[in-house]
């Protein structure tokens, strides 16, 4: 069942070009990833104080100085795609990782904390390899086995090639021969005294399929599918004989690993030590349990460093896949001593500062230094003991974090390295998510949300709710007014004014549905189904309407408003709209194979949680045209009509300046005060928006006036009550 479903995945992500994962983006570049959680391990290997571990995509290493507690000190991204292909091999400072459909990759690792991938050789698949000397040899089932020069790792070159018609599973090297398992084809042995004149020596029949072997003096000890492990004598390759065999029934995944006079069988989530003193009479002598599926194993003096794999279905085992450090000093009593795997699914973030709160679902609250975007680090974490954190937002020096089973928890970040717990409410809804306005947070539940004053976030009470006769799907709020999706119910329009008492003004009913909405000033945005989102006006709270319809190439799964743009997250990435023109939407920028989920942005970067990362992009190509501009650059200095106008609480005012330099943009009361000094200082060459609050500000004209480079441009707007 499990090799079946395997070969499944393996037909799917054979479709996948990981190798491309992100070079279809547009107008964004990808400044760093962070925690680069470990989609599915492949392979290990060890070599004194660190650990490499690859993964789909990536490459850890890890210092398990310490056992108990073994660390993540460096990883990089690589091209490796398949579920099939495991197992690495480290041989003067470069590790030599088989990628399946991508090739065999090379990378450097002199300097442990920053491996970086210095050379590749590209076939259609290559299942595994082992290096000699300066020659690697590879099995690639097209192919058959190669050999290649690697005296110079940055640039693999080949020197001969031999055809074996099977599936090619592992490879050993003894001396001058090596040994293929080579499934139903059994063990086929090769003379390599000369590379380039490679040829078959000697075969030993397999009773089913040969998955794995390794090779010890005169004997290689072999996995096979059906009758478990043969111990063959090789004293003459050209007629391999067996001098023994242990039972070991339906095997799936063999790993086989010597040391001393002990082997080392692994396979499913089972790791049994064998006795092999007398080859005639191997005697198991221990075993002991892992915490998910093997794949991979590399012993080294008392450890037993086992690569382990997700249950990415959830039919075998519970264990998350990750390196598991079993202590093997006592046969008769293994025991797991250690794990490490990156933390758990990143579902949102919120950026305050210099620091960006991470909901990392079982893996808790987590904050990270983003001070330098290029290389952010983690300062902090809150665990909140297995229960899934799914969603963050930041008020002040407060986070309020969602949990499943735990509605919102208050968390005081005054100090981000030691957050701690000082309040919460809503705990009463399975999944509750949360947003803020002014000093109230707007909690929601199945049937609506909840109003709550977190005027003192450390005791916050709740002061209203709001009953809808649909399943609330999310909800926003801007000032007054609160926006709620239902679903197949459509939008509900709801007046905050009073928190105590949300009031329904007004809805309206959609072709489709309405899941996740925002709010822009008198503009709301709501999106569902069929990649549908709409712009819908709500200048007249009780007659909302549709303004525009626009076809996303994603199902979105947050919409975040910055400036004039919106910032779209979803399956297959994120996408940034320019709608300052609401009836004449611009797709500027796009980034991410992976699905996204929460979106912060500050400034120009964009801080996104794609799962298994925290994402970093630079997006100012892709804001720096907006309102219609033809050009990243505009040509002089610009002050557009700002949107919308009039506006009730809020509104975008959008500017340009061809070149870098001092601006001021000053707003004025007809009476020619000074009310406001919205914007100084020295501001870049491109286009830029910024958006104005006048909730405490009387109702009236307004009049604008920007300075730049000995310009002054003046605009009107209106502000409604």
């Amino acid at each position: 069942m499990k090799s079946k479903l395997s070969l499944l995945f393996v037909v799917l992500l054979g479709l996948l070009n990981w190798g491309a994962l992100f070079a279809d983006d547009l107008n964004v570049e990808r400044l760093s990833s962070f925690y680069n959680n470990w989609l599915n391990t492949q392979g290990v290997a060890v070599s004194g104080n660190f650990a490499y571990v690859t993964a789909i995509g990536d490459l850890n290493v890890i210092d398990v100085t310490d056992p108990v507690k073994p660390v993540v000190i460096g990883s990089c991204a690589i091209a490796n795609n398949d579920y099939g292909p495991y197992g690495i091999v480290l041989s003067d400072g470069y590790l030599y990782i088989p990628a399946g459909t991508e090739g065999m990759r090379i990378v450097d690792i002199s300097e442990p904390t920053q491996p970086q991938e210095v050379g590749c050789w590209e076939r259609p698949v290559v299942n595994a390899l082992k290096v000699k000397g300066n020659n690697v040899y590879l099995l690639d089932n097209m192919t058959g086995i190669e050999v290649l020069d690697i005296s110079e790792p940055t640039r693999p070159e080949e020197i001969s090639a031999f055809p074996i018609r099977s599936n090619l599973h592992h490879i050993e090297i003894a001396g001058n021969f090596a040994f293929v398992s080579a499934d139903t084809a059994g063990l086929v042995i090769l003379d390599i005294t000369e590379p380039a004149l490679i040829h078959k020596t000697g075969n030993f029949a397999a009773y089913s399929r040969i998955l794995h072997s390794a090779v010890d003096g005169n004997y290689v000890y072999i996995a096979d599918e059906d009758s478990g492990l043969c111990i063959v004598d090789i004293t003459d390759p050209s007629t391999p004989q067996l001098a023994s065999h242990l039972t070991f029934e339906w095997l799936t995944h063999p790993i086989i690993q010597l040391q001393g006079g002990l082997l080392y069988f692994g396979d499913g989530c089972t790791v049994w030590i064998v006795d092999i003193t007398d080859r005639v009479n191997p005697k198991i002598v221990g075993a002991g349990e892992v915490g998910g599926y093997i794949v991979d194993m590399e012993v080294q003096d008392e450890f037993l460093h086992v690569a382990t794999e997700n249950d990415v279905l959830g039919f075998f085992y519970d264990g998350r896949g990750g390196l598991r450090i079993l202590d093997i000093s006592k046969p008769e009593a293994v025991s797991e001593v250690g794990f490490c795997n990156s933390p758990g699914y990143v579902w949102d973030v919120a950026v305050s500062g210099n620091i960006a709160y991470v909901a990392d679902d079982d893996g808790g609250l987590r904050c990270v230094d983003i001070t330098n975007p290029a290389i952010p680090a983690e300062i902090g974490q809150l665990s909140f003991y297995g229960l899934k954190v799914l969603g963050v937002e930041v008020f002040g020096d407060f986070v309020f974090a969602s949990a499943v089973f735990c509605g919102i928890t208050v968390i005081n970040v005054v100090d981000p390295s030691n957050p701690a717990i000082v309040g919460s409410f809503g705990g009463e809804v399975a999944e509750c998510k949360v947003v803020l306005n002014g000093s109230y947070a707007y909690a929601t539940n199945s049937k609506g949300f909840i109003s709550v004053d977190i005027t003192d976030p450390s005791k916050p009470q709740t002061v209203g709710q709001y009953v809808s006769d649909g399943y609330c799907q999310s909800v926003a709020v801007n000032d007054r007014i609160a926006c709620v999706g239902l679903g197949y119910e459509g939008l509900r329009i709801v007046d905050v004014t009073d928190p105590a008492t949300p009031t329904e003004l007004g809805s309206l009913v959609l072709v489709g549905t309405a899941d996740r909405v925002a709010i822009s000033g008198n503009l709301a945005f709501v999106a569902g189904e069929n990649r549908w989102l709409r712009f819908v006006d709500i200048s007249q709270p009780s007659a909302p309407k549709i303004m525009n319809e626009y076809r996303t190439p994603i199902s979105i799964n947050r919409i975040t408003v910055d400036g004039n743009f919106l910032f779209l997250s979803g399956g297959g990435g994120f996408r940034i709209v320019d709608f300052s023109d609401p009836l004449n939407p611009v797709e500027t920028g796009h980034g991410s194979f992976y699905s996204s989920n929460g979106i912060a942005v500050q400034g120009d970067i964009a801080y996104v949680s794609e799962g298994r990362n925290l994402a970093v992009y630079d997006c100012q190509n892709a804001t720096a045209v907006s309102g219609g501009a033809s050009g990243t650059q505009p040509s002089g200095v610009s002050l557009d009509t700002n949107y919308p106008n009039p506006f009730n609480s809020s509104t975008t005012i959008r500017y340009g300046v061809p070149v870098a330099g001092e601006v001021r943009l000053s707003l004025f009361d007809t009476a020619g005060r000074l009310v406001e000094q919205i914007v100084t200082g020295t501001v870049p060459a491109g286009y830029h928006s910024v958006t104005w609050n006048g909730i405490n500000h009387p109702a009236g004209l307004y009049i604008l006036r920007l300075e730049a480079g000995g310009v002054i441009k003046t605009a009107k707007m209106v502000l409604v009550k």
